[in-house]
């Protein structure tokens, strides 16, 4: 069925748009194809220098009661663009997309049914990692989803839940949940101007106060990791600091509910080594500007920090490169922590898909 003219849709996917000529087609067919019609695509142009803006006039002119472009004036970047769209979404819900990722047909359905059954504030979906080489072929998926479809009931069950789904790298995400717009507009939620860290920040915002949640089991979101052009594989200088400010939001929350457990500092222990060793790997990058020194000192320093402090004698990684250097670290093993970080540069950037998977082995 049709959505009804002037009818506001039960979602709206908001979709910014820079520099995506290449894969934008794809990702709008994907939306276009769902089995579930009361919904409206919002794509925001950000002053896309390619050919990304007339690609998407074209799909509204063909689709007009399903797409609408937002041309902004001047590029402002991922978050700016995204709040601009929650500006003049129309959908009881919102859910974000990233122009060079699909969906599979039946999300809206699967998502919107749990949404309207239950009336929780989120619907938590699974999605699907793809990396690709820098020629653009699938060397390697890696599917990340809620081990079952079920109601989170109240605040008690949602906080409880959010640690593992952090563990799992859920709950970083926006664009594998749905969410109650008029939560976000009551309580003026915005996407931050930060890069790595936005999606983290506006969802420790989002879910601080929510009520409850539905996780679905199936993994319907299929994300891009491409290895030419993915800001994860660009050199961020205060990568390091970015992401230890997200274990620190991610701690606050969880000891603002008086819920930061053993198991919890556990968790967000593991998290603040796996951060660690991208950073003991990074400081390698000749772009960090730090000799052997430089990065002995800088390690040293990690251990005066509040996190070491709070996590050392909890955190107990079940990922075996992980586990290693959990130990060193524990054990305040520089020189070994060093050439291991060292070790783990070379094969990140010698062997990409090698490590990705690596990183995920237990």
């Amino acid at each position: 069925m049709a959505q009804e003219a002037g009818r506001a849709p039960f979602i709206t996917l908001i979709m910014p748009v820079y520099n995506a000529e290449k894969y934008l087609r794809a990702a709008i067919d994907s939306v276009l194809a769902q089995t579930f019609s009361d919904f409206e695509l919002l794509l925001v142009d950000d002053c896309s220098p390619d050919g990304s803006g007339a690609i998407c006039d074209e799909f509204a002119r063909n689709a007009p009661e399903k797409i609408r472009v937002l041309h902004l004036e001047k590029n402002g970047g991922l978050s700016n663009a995204r709040n601009t769209g929650m500006a003049h979404a129309r959908g009881s819900y919102v859910c974000f997309m990233d122009p060079d990722d699909t969906i599979d047909a039946d999300l809206f359905e699967k998502a919107a049914g749990a949404a309207k059954k239950y009336g929780v504030s989120a619907v938590i979906y699974g999605m699907v990692e793809e990396y690709y080489d820098p020629k653009g072929k699938l060397k390697y998926t890696r599917r990340a989803a809620p081990e079952q479809s079920r109601l989170l009931p109240d605040q008690t069950a949602l906080r409880r839940e959010i640690i593992h789904l952090e563990e799992q790298t859920l709950y970083g995400y926006s664009c594998n949940k749905l969410y109650d717009l008029s939560k976000i507009r009551k309580e003026n939620l915005s996407f931050e101007n930060v890069k790595l860290i936005e999606d983290i920040v506006f969802n420790i915002q989002y879910f601080t106060e929510a009520r409850n949640a539905y996780l679905l089991e199936d993994a319907p979101y299929h994300y891009g990791k491409r290895l030419e052009n993915s800001l994860t594989s660009q050199f961020v200088p205060n990568y390091y600091e970015l992401h230890l400010r997200r274990v620190q939001m991610i701690y606050e929350q969880y000891r603002g509910w008086n819920q930061c457990t053993p198991e919890v500092r556990r968790l967000l222990g593991n998290l603040y080594v796996r951060y660690t060793v991208s950073a003991l790997q990074r400081n390698c990058d000749p772009r960090a500007g730090m000799d052997h020194a430089a990065r002995k000192a800088w390690l040293k320093a990690q251990y005066a920090s509040e996190l070491y402090r709070a996590f050392s004698a909890d955190w107990a990684p079940e990922n075996r490169l992980l586990r290693v250097f959990g130990r060193l670290l524990r054990n305040r093993r520089v020189g070994q922590t060093l050439f291991c970080g060292r070790a783990v540069y070379v094969v990140k950037n010698k062997m990409p898909i090698v490590f990705a998977r690596l990183k995920r082995k237990n």
